[in-house]
């Protein structure tokens, strides 16, 4: 019995591609960790012929200083051996006029047992209405860190991270109707009546 091998096999004939009737795409993607500018995206979005509908949301003063400050949470080796430092970040006040976070410091041994907790490595306070940061640093480290806030802060607040994107990816896709192709999900198959159409 001779065996047909898949490479030989294909779903239209190609020597006359005018008589070609396409039905539909696969299609795939990913994103990779990354931060976009906002205006930048959106010309993307105009430039594909999308409506700009799809954009995520504007971006929230309060949402940048909040990403900002979870972001520079981290761990840190001691001089002690088998002692580690944890550097966390805790909301202290919320209202309609600031927020408040502070960051602290765990002691922390190698079986988990935390030893000491310092809550005032530094002092973060957002200004709603002026969107200013206000950072009281008690340590050297605390300071190191509330720098490392402002900077992110400032590019929080016009900048789009990947999940933004993702979920922004994911919404033109499910508007198109996608069939998935694998059972884990990744690979689509999109009706072509349902792709975007390019606008003039």
């Amino acid at each position: 019995m001779s065996r047909i091998r898949l490479a030989d096999l294909s779903a239209v004939q190609l020597e006359d591609k005018n008589n070609i009737e396409v039905l539909g795409f696969m299609m795939w993607y990913s994103i990779g960790e990354q931060l976009i500018n906002r205006e930048t995206l959106l010309e993307y979005v105009v430039e594909s012929g999308l409506d700009e509908g799809y954009m995520p949301a504007e971006i929230r003063i309060p949402d940048a200083f909040r990403r900002a400050s979870k972001a520079v949470e981290c761990r840190m080796d001691s001089s002690e051996e088998g002692v580690f430092y944890r550097y966390l970040v805790r909301e202290v006040v919320s209202d309609r006029k600031m927020i408040q976070r502070n960051i602290v410091k765990e002691t922390v041994d190698s079986k988990g047992a935390r030893l000491r907790y310092a809550e005032k490595e530094a002092i973060l306070v957002l200004e709603k209405e002026e969107g200013i940061l206000r950072i009281a640093s008690v340590t050297e480290e605390g300071n190191r860190l509330g720098q490392q806030v402002a900077s992110l802060f400032e590019q929080y607040k016009s900048h789009h991270d990947a999940r933004a994107i993702r979920s922004m990816c994911l919404s033109i896709l499910r508007s198109m109707s996608p069939t998935s192709m694998r059972s884990s999900g990744g690979v689509y198959f999109v009706p072509v009546r349902l792709v975007p159409r390019q606008t003039a």
